[in-house]
């Protein structure tokens, strides 16, 4: 089974400024970021449904819950199909 390993960096907000909101509701933003090197490391195997699962000396505090909604997108790169 392949897995896809990748690091995702940490995004800083150095500054962020809303201008309005799109006719779609979205809001127009203009912002200046960083990227640090601490983040995150994902791991993705192919499987028969979409699963999420979260580990680390955190994972306790980003569990989902009933006021809480943790929205996945996927990417299949070709090796994982």
């Amino acid at each position: 089974m392949a897995t896809l390993t990748a690091f995702a960096p940490a995004k800083v907000n150095l500054a962020l400024h809303v201008l309005g909101r799109r006719d779609d509701g979205y809001h127009l933003l203009d912002s200046l970021v960083v990227f640090a090197d601490v983040g995150d490391v994902l791991h993705a195997v192919p499987a028969a449904s979409l699963d999420l699962h979260i580990a680390g000396p955190f994972a306790a505090f980003h569990q989902p819950n009933a006021g809480e909604v943790i929205s996945v997108s996927c990417i299949v790169p070709s090796i994982m199909q």
